[in-house]
């Protein structure tokens, strides 16, 4: 590419590749990352905590929200027994590993050092390097940085140089890798961030240019600067107001006409809390923004806000529990939609992150559905049947009524006539003794 080739003549490599204290490939990283994928894996599968019922536009979409990891696997998911702790976010370890575990974004941070290389750290794990000494990269150089020890003296790997971190991510098959160019709020970037940044990417994949790559930054001039050197390319602006720097550089507006970002934009990076506010998210959509991600969101109940909101993604340094609590999120959707008992069943085993058996004999779900269904027919032909028998029986005992009643009015009929005979003889012996009596004393009848 003309861009590498002006910034780098030929001969020359990498700035990380050749600078003072530069290390080879990461060979024993490498041999990490294989022995200890499998257990990443699997820590995968541990039940996520209890959640909040999913929200309509979460249930609506067609896909989950995507979980982009913070530059490595989360701490909650990083096995006990890999023989070292967790190794630092943006390390080739760590990005291997976040690679080796599936997850389909992955994030890199990059700074540039005082001597203008670059590298793959955040002013956090700076920090945490230089016990507090230092939060700004671009106040040491590269020898510097590279020569500080990761916590626990553990020597098998250090800070990663931006060359080296790209070749962990780069052509892995990701959905995305987001590129977040890092630098102090209250200053200018270094000049030409974003076209070193470039030259390094295009030397790890010269012959697509990292199509899977998202720029952003909290600096709107440096993703312009991606812009004009790759007009095609995907770019993103933070949208963020937990400093006075923030607010006074205008990041907590969304306004085309105040930030041309916005009008090329791919994402919108917001700050978490941003991200649930609907007036937010309505400036975002107006602008005709595509995707709205939230950052950092690590805490459960934080992670089914976001996603409940409606944010298309999720940037946590915590990834697997992401997934688990929206996997959860999702099986309940499918649950709540459909009513049947079995995915109510499943929902509930997603949940607790496990695979949906029966208790007897550890069953599969498919059988123990096809006996319930079987079971199901027996039991309404066994209700069909105990009604028609009611019925019958009801039938049977109207009919023997019916014959009493007409067996009592027969009787009654019976009783009657006999009645109204005497009383017609008595009324007739009446008469003719009357009769007699008249003629006796010569009266006429």
């Amino acid at each position: 590419m003309v861009l590498v080739s002006r910034l780098f003549p030929s001969g020359t490599h990498t700035p990380g590749d050749d600078a003072p204290g530069a290390r080879g490939p990461p060979s024993s990283s490498s041999s990490f990352t294989s022995s200890v994928a499998s257990s990443v894996v699997r820590s995968l599968s541990a039940p996520a905590s209890s959640f909040l019922a999913p929200s309509s536009s979460f249930c609506a979409r067609p896909e989950p929200p995507l979980v982009c990891a913070h530059g490595t696997v989360g701490a909650s998911a990083w096995p006990a027994d890999a023989g070292m702790a967790r190794p630092l976010p943006n390390t080739v370890p760590a990005l291997a590993a976040a690679v080796a575990a599936g997850h389909e974004c992955v994030e890199v941070d990059v700074s540039a050092t005082s001597d203008g290389h670059l590298v793959a750290l955040h002013k956090r794990e700076l920090e945490l390097l230089t016990n507090g000494a230092s939060s700004d990269p671009n106040e040491l150089t590269l020898r510097e940085i590279l020569a500080l020890e990761v916590p626990g003296g553990d020597s098998t790997y250090g800070v990663a140089t931006f060359a080296e971190a790209l070749r962990a991510v780069i052509g892995r098959g990701l959905a995305q890798v987001t590129i977040d160019f890092k630098h102090r709020d209250d200053r200018d970037p270094p000049p030409g961030f974003a076209q070193r940044a470039l030259a390094e990417i295009s030397l790890a994949d010269p012959e697509g240019m990292c199509p899977e790559c998202v720029f952003w930054g909290k600096s709107d001039a440096v993703v312009m600067d991606v812009l004009r050197e790759v007009p095609e390319a995907k770019v993103g602006f933070t949208v963020a107001n937990f400093s006075r720097a923030m607010t006074a550089g205008g990041l907590h507006r969304v306004d085309a006409t105040l930030r041309p970002v916005v009008a090329r934009a791919h994402v919108a990076a917001t700050q978490s809390e941003m991200a649930m506010d609907e007036g937010v998210r309505r400036e975002i959509r107006r602008a005709g923004v595509p995707n709205v991600f939230a950052w950092t969101v690590n805490d459960p109940k934080k992670i089914r806000a976001v996603a409940n909101e409606g944010v298309d993604g999720v940037v946590t340094d915590e990834p697997e529990l992401a997934k688990r609590v929206i996997a959860a999120m999702r099986a309940k959707c499918a649950a709540a939609s459909s009513g049947n008992g079995a995915d109510r069943a499943r929902a509930r085993a997603v949940a607790r992150g496990e695979e949906p058996r029966d208790v007897e004999e550890g069953e599969p779900t498919a059988a123990r559905e096809g006996k319930r269904s079987r079971a199901f027919r027996r039991e309404v032909k066994a209700k069909a049947k105990a009604k028609a028998t009611a019925k019958a029986k009801a039938k049977a005992r109207g009919s023997r009524v019916d014959e009493n009643a007409a067996e009592g009015g027969q009787k009654i009929s019976g009783e009657a006539a006999e009645d109204g005979a005497a009383r017609g003889r008595r009324l007739g012996g009446r008469r003719e003794r009357s009769a007699a009596a008249r003629a006796a004393r010569g009266e006429e009848a």
